[in-house]
C-alpha cells in the first residue's frame, strides 16, 4: 500500500520532486517483484503481489502511467487505501503529510500485530509519550506506540559518503519498521 507518494506529472521545473516521486513508485514495483520471487522460491507458487496507491493529487495521466508499470500500480479511491491494509501489508508512506493518520489506521485495522512492515520517516519517541501525551501533529499515539513496540526499526541512513541521489536526498531520513516474528 502506497500512501501519498505524489503525482508523476508536476511541470513547472520541479525535476527534483519528479525524481523523488518516480523513484518511490519504482521502489513499490521492485518490492512487489522481489517478494513475489522470494515466495516463488519458497513455495513454488508465484503469487501476484498487488500494489495499491492513493494520493489525492493523482491526475488521469498518473493513473494511466502507473497502470502500465510492471507490476502495475492500481490507484484506489478513499478510503479503500486504508481498508486494504492487512497484517501482510507493506506500507510505503514517504513524505506523507503528518495529518494523514495512516499509522493510527494501520494500528487499528491490524490490531494486535500491525502490518508486516512500514517504510516511512521516523516516528519519534519523545519522553512525554510514556505518560500517553501527544503533541499537535505528532504521528505517535498510544495505539501507534503499542504497534511499534512489536516492530524492529532500522534507520536507512545510507552509506557514509555515498554519492548517489537517493542517499543525498529523500532516502537518508527513512526508517524501516518490520514486525517482529
Amino acid at each position: 500500500m502506497c500512501v501519498a507518494l505524489g503525482p508523476l506529472f508536476y511541470g513547472n521545473g520541479r525535476e527534483g520532486a519528479l525524481f523523488r516521486v518516480s523513484t518511490q513508485h519504482l521502489l513499490a514495483c521492485f518490492a512487489s517483484k522481489y517478494l513475489s520471487q522470494r515466495y516463488a522460491e519458497a513455495s513454488g507458487d508465484t503469487p501476484s503481489i498487488p500494489i495499491l496507491a492513493r494520493d489525492p493529487a493523482y491526475k488521469f495521466e498518473d493513473v494511466r502511467l502507473l497502470s502500465h508499470l510492471e507490476p502495475p500500480i492500481t490507484v484506489v479511491s478513499d478510503p479503500y487505501q486504508y481498508l486494504a491494509i492487512t497484517p501482510s501489508t507493506l506500507i510505503i508512506a514517504i513524505y506523507a503529510p503528518v495529518f494523514v493518520p495512516f499509522l493510527d489506521i494501520a494500528a487499528d485495522i491490524c490490531f494486535p500485530s500491525g502490518p508486516a512492515a512500514i517504510l516511512c520517516h521516523e516516528v519519534a519517541n519523545h519522553p512525554w509519550h510514556k505518560d500517553g501525551l501527544v503533541a499537535t501533529l505528532d504521528p505517535w499515539t498510544p495505539r501507534v506506540g503499542r504497534m511499534l513496540e512489536g516492530m524492529d526499526v532500522v534507520w536507512l541512513n545510507g552509506e557514509e559518503g555515498a554519492q548517489n541521489r537517493v542517499d543525498q536526498e529523500w532516502g537518508r531520513n527513512l526508517h524501516w519498521y518490520a514486525r517482529k516474528e
